[in-house]
């Protein structure tokens, strides 16, 4: 459900939820574990944790499908023959199990890098000012919002097209 949603609603979601007033803030608020005064909003690290969590409870559904979909395609007389043959359970983990998976967990590794370096939604609705300016002081920048303050802010079309052709490269 949560990769079905759009990222800008799951945004304004936790936005709205670990804001100074917001009912995750106010439930731990009042149970002493966090300050009177604590506002995750204002903190930078507080909001690139509440972006990576963001992006990992997204994906996390999807990432799950392929990686047991190639548990499942390994052929369990391959477990049998490494039993048979003495192997412990780490080393069937280890020898079979990851070796056979190094292809799929390649794609995963891959296609959630591409996904992280274009990143775009959930940072430039989660916590940014009203001019879209990523708050605070910059702690919810990525690549693609950098190239659109470059195009927005600055006009600098020639930076902003220069760093979008390395963003492609990569």
């Amino acid at each position: 459900l949560p990769n079905i949603i759009t990222a800008a609603s799951i945004a304004t979601l936790f936005y709205t939820m670990f804001c100074y007033g917001g009912p995750i803030t106010v439930f731990l608020r009042n149970m002493g574990w966090i300050g009177e005064n604590t506002d995750f909003m204002k903190n930078a690290w507080a909001t690139r944790i509440l972006i990576a969590f963001i992006q990992f409870w997204m994906w996390y559904g999807n990432t799950m499908i392929v990686l047991v979909a190639g548990i499942l395609g390994i052929s369990p007389s391959l477990f049998e023959a490494a039993r048979v043959d003495g192997a412990s359970g780490w080393k069937i983990f280890r020898y079979v199990t990851l070796t056979l998976l190094k292809p799929i967990l390649l794609f995963t590794l891959v296609t959630s890098a591409v996904g992280g370096l274009q990143m775009y939604d959930i940072p430039a609705t989660f916590n940014v000012s009203g001019a879209g300016e990523p708050l605070p002081d910059g702690a919810s920048q990525t690549i693609t919002v950098y190239i659109l303050r470059m195009i927005r802010a600055t006009r600098n079309y020639g930076k902003a097209a220069a760093i979008s052709l390395i963003l492609f490269a990569i």
